[in-house]
């Protein structure tokens, strides 16, 4: 007999479930390691877990014998899962036995007067005549009802209804639907937020020692690289259903491949509509609504950049495009021409010419979500500065927004910019040169 010190009171909340999940493991684990066949059957109240590797040898029977560490790709890591399911089934009165080519082990209680506790014992049978010829074969009673419960944390025994909807070179798989994640072929996980279920390999320090729990945030970069690739047109129908659901799902932030913008960009207007765009100011909202166009509102940061990623426009785009009467100069009466004249005058002189210049009606629906101050803006793609009509009711305030949108035209720079900020300095230091305040008088250099 071998008594290995193990005692009865570990892992107390484990029953014969977890013991078979741990006896099942290792059939998975040989087939993994050395690509040989396994098989399992339930018969007479006893579930047989037979594999034709090399099979165990007696060192495996001790704690912390592992030759699983280093592989990734195989369930177990810390070489406990053997010897505590032979524990569970030990101290629950069940059948246990281990035969090789090399031993036969039966697994008892007994007690050690050394460490004055019970301890799980393995009792070696050399005259055990049903040995394999090779590999390892593991008896465990247990109930119909055990065994099928354990088959559930197994995805090749319990596929219930899956369906692989998208599978990496690296076996990595997206099923649906949603729910599960699987690592290494067992189930890890189960959340109710979860879009999709997954199958992980190499990722087994996702998991703590017991396998009871999943590091979320290592997952979720996990899950974000799987889909980022996925080439099934159900993964972007069920992700943009979930956002027209408003259903916040674990996995609602991922990014996508340039090569699957154009799928994305399809399923989008199949599940939102062909007249759905992104929103934009409320005034272009408002006209795209009237032109029959869905301005979608109230998302989040990131499918709104995502909306944007794939191609979908903005209402205010959509207005340039379908309205150009939009852009359409307004009538002026002759105090307003008058202004707008001496202001083009007034810019050009001072510093330069500031090209063409319309005043119309509406100046969102020209320029969009280019308008900062509701008065100009420059529209690089006509090349024009506009300007809203209430401006011109001040002709200082339409010098300094024609001034100011003229710098935009010859700069290039956006608002708030350091660009911007730098080409203010250049103009205000030409306007000083060009009316002779850097010339020094020889009093001065004297």
């Amino acid at each position: 007999m071998l008594q290995t010190g193990i005692s009865t009171s570990y892992v107390p909340s484990w029953g014969m479930v977890e013991a078979l999940r741990e006896v099942l493991q290792e059939m998975f684990d040989a087939r993994t390691k050395f690509g040989c066949q396994g098989s399992v059957k339930y018969r007479s109240g006893q579930v047989i877990v037979q594999d034709d590797g090399p099979g165990i040898k007696r060192s495996d029977l001790a704690l912390g014998q592992s030759s699983k560490r280093d592989n990734d790709r195989l369930i177990g890591q810390f070489g406990e899962g053997l010897k505590l399911a032979a524990l569970v089934a030990a101290r629950n009165g069940r059948k246990f036995y281990i035969d090789t080519q090399e031993f036969s082990a039966r697994a008892l209680v007994t007690r050690s007067d050394e460490l004055n506790c019970d301890v799980l014992t393995f009792d070696f049978d050399t005259t055990r005549r049903r040995r394999p010829k090779s590999g390892t074969k593991i008896t465990i009673e247990c109930t119909n009802e055990e065994f099928k419960a354990a088959k559930k944390f197994f995805l090749d025994l319990d596929r219930q209804r899956l369906k692989p909807i998208y599978t990496k070179t690296d076996g990595d798989t997206v099923f649906y639907p949603g729910g599960k994640i699987y690592i290494n072929g067992v189930l890890a996980a189960e959340f109710d937020n979860l879009l999709f279920s997954y199958s992980l390999y190499g990722v087994k320090t996702l998991q703590n020692r017991d396998r009871n729990m999943v590091n979320l945030y290592d997952l979720k970069d996990k899950i974000a690289t799987l889909l980022e690739e996925a080439n099934n047109s159900l993964v972007p129908k069920k992700y943009l259903h979930a956002v027209k659901a408003r259903n916040d799902y674990f996995e609602m932030e991922f990014y996508v491949r340039p090569l699957l913008k154009e799928m994305w960009r399809r399923e989008f207007f199949n599940v939102f509509g062909p007249k759905s765009c992104r929103s934009d100011v409320p005034m272009a909202d408002l006209e795209a609504r009237r032109a029959g166009f869905k301005p979608l509102s109230q998302v989040s940061w990131y499918f709104d950049y995502l909306m944007e990623y794939i191609g979908i426009p903005k209402s205010g785009d959509l207005i340039k495009e379908i309205k150009p009467a939009a852009r359409k100069e307004t009538r002026l009466n002759k105090r307003e021409s008058a202004v707008l004249q001496k202001a083009i005058e007034i810019v050009r002189k001072a510093w330069r010419d500031p090209g063409p210049v319309k005043v119309v009606k509406n100046l969102q629906l020209v320029a969009g979500h280019n308008v900062v101050n509701n008065a100009g803006a420059y529209d690089p793609s006509t090349k024009c500065i506009y300007l809203a009509k209430e401006l011109l009711q001040s002709l200082p305030d339409t010098v300094g927004t024609l001034i100011h949108e003229t710098l935009h035209k010859y700069s290039g720079a956006r608002d708030c910019t350091r660009e911007f900020e730098t080409a203010w300095k250049d103009l205000v230091v030409q306007f000083l040169d060009k009316h002779g305040y850097f010339q020094l008088s020889k009093r001065e250099v004297a």
